[in-house]
């Protein structure tokens, strides 16, 4: 399945992706599931980014703490056992540590690789903890390694950074020492102002996944925002595509024609601000902005 999908990218001109991979279980099968993953990567051919993460909050529940435990306690006795034997972890779940651990071994592993860059991949605050995500920072500043997440992708995901942090999510996140030209989020459909002005401010930068937002329900994401602030944007398709065909060109149409509002007074972009997000935005949300994202002499020649 792996391998067909990244074939399918490659085939309609993607020759770069970022994965945000979720494996689970031991310490060892996690090592093992990321192995074969990269193995896929190197055979096919294409260029990525990949980053797997693991859970240590919200399997069932939302929100910090016993959330999970407080679900299932609500639930009657047979439904709670069911849900804890298929969504809950087993003893022999990865542990942060643990995870930080495989990480210290995959990324020097994959250094020298001229097309794989192996990065941090937290799946997003409702599934990782302040003190994870702080670790996470720490090891990848040591590592000089990528951080991308998930951040305000639902409306309902927007209600959670001031219920349970008192603040809008990527500005707590920014409180953690997440927020630098390393990190990146995925969807940001609901930021506020001054969300997208500390991106604009740290080079964070966000991956627009218009087809994915309006197919889970999300919504529309601020694109013009994002671009007048000067944030760093690219374009993403999350696979999860309105035609289910990763056509990266119906993507970018569909960004330019939701971004465009209907009175002709307030700022639309134009079809080379699309291109621009999609090719060097995202080089620079690759930190590559040096070696691709344009035809130009000294730069990879990845097209098609």
């Amino acid at each position: 399945l792996a391998r067909g999908y990244l074939r399918d990218c490659i085939k309609s001109g993607v020759t770069s992706v970022v994965d945000l991979y979720s494996p689970v279980g031991s310490q060892k099968a996690v090592a093992q599931d990321c192995a074969t993953a990269l193995a896929a990567y190197d055979e096919v051919g294409i260029r990525c980014a990949f980053g797997p993460g693991i859970k240590d909050q919200g399997f069932l529940g939302v929100g910090p703490g016993a959330c999970d435990e407080d679900f299932l306690a609500i639930l009657p006795d047979d439904l709670a056992a069911r849900a804890r034997a298929h969504a809950m972890p087993g003893p022999d779940h990865t542990t942060p540590d643990q995870y930080l651990a495989i990480m210290d071994d995959l990324i020097p592993a994959w250094s020298g690789h001229d097309r794989i860059d192996v990065i941090y991949g937290p799946a997003g605050p409702p599934w990782i903890t302040d003190g994870f995500f702080t670790k996470i920072a720490e090891a990848a500043e040591r590592h000089d390694a990528l951080i991308p997440t998930h951040v305000s992708e639902s409306f309902y995901e927007k209600l959670q950074g001031p219920k349970f942090t008192g603040r809008p999510m990527l500005l707590h996140l920014h409180d953690l020492g997440l927020t630098s030209p390393r990190f990146s989020i995925a969807h940001g459909v609901w930021m506020t102002d001054a969300e997208i002005a500390v991106m604009a401010g740290t080079g964070t930068a966000v991956s627009h996944n218009p087809s994915s937002n309006l197919r889970l329900r999300a919504g529309i994401a601020p694109l013009n925002a994002f671009l007048e602030a000067g944030v760093t944007t690219a374009i993403g398709m999350d696979s999860t595509t309105i035609n289910d065909d990763e056509d990266m060109f119906a993507e970018m149409r569909l960004a330019l024609r939701l971004a465009r509002t209907p009175t002709y007074h307030e700022a639309a972009p134009e079809p080379a601000d699309i291109l621009r997000s999609t090719l060097q935005g995202g080089a620079k949300l690759l930190r590559k902005e040096g070696s691709l994202g344009r035809l130009a002499p000294g730069y990879a020649a990845d097209l098609l």
